[in-house]
């Protein structure tokens, strides 16, 4: 709940919609993905990836990754492990789940603070609780809503 409040004031005060549209499947929204990869800015190296569950959270991530040159069949939620590491021929991809992580303290105990600095790209899913923590020059913020059983709608947004 904590997570809703801060995404609703940020999204009051601090954040700017870039793009939004209604996506009809999964296949659409890898494809989205896919197309998204080639186009995110070089001075963005975060995204936190907000929705319910089953709203498209890592369909989405997979079809970026494919236009990372990941194959998407290795892409998974890391709902248990917490963090995917990918590695392409240009950097590195930390994959995080924070689903199961209660508060910010616990994400910074468990030395994941120090990976939004490393010199890799971070997609994070249910990643609300670190907004105090990130440097929002260099963050995405893509938020997902289911509309029906197949269709989401997908917000993009930057930070003012």
């Amino acid at each position: 709940m904590a997570g809703k409040i801060i995404l609703d004031t940020l999204q009051d005060n601090l954040l700017k919609i870039e793009e939004e549209l209604i996506i009809n499947s999964s296949e659409k929204m890898q494809e989205w993905g896919e197309s998204f990869s080639k186009k995110i800015p070089s001075t963005i190296n975060v995204i936190i990836f907000i929705g319910e569950l089953g709203t498209g959270k890592t369909t989405l991530i997979k079809g970026l990754s494919k236009g990372l040159n990941i194959n998407p069949e290795e892409v998974n939620s890391p709902s248990f492990t917490y963090l995917n590491i990918y590695e392409t021929t240009q950097s590195l991809i930390y994959h995080f789940d924070l689903y199961r992580i209660n508060d910010l303290k616990q994400f910074q105990a468990m030395g994941f603070e120090e990976k939004l600095s490393d010199n890799a790209f971070c997609l994070i899913e249910w990643g609300e609780l670190i907004f105090p923590i990130i440097d929002t020059s260099s963050t995405l913020v893509i938020k997902l809503h289911h509309q029906d059983m197949q269709t989401r709608k997908l917000q993009l947004f930057s930070f003012l």
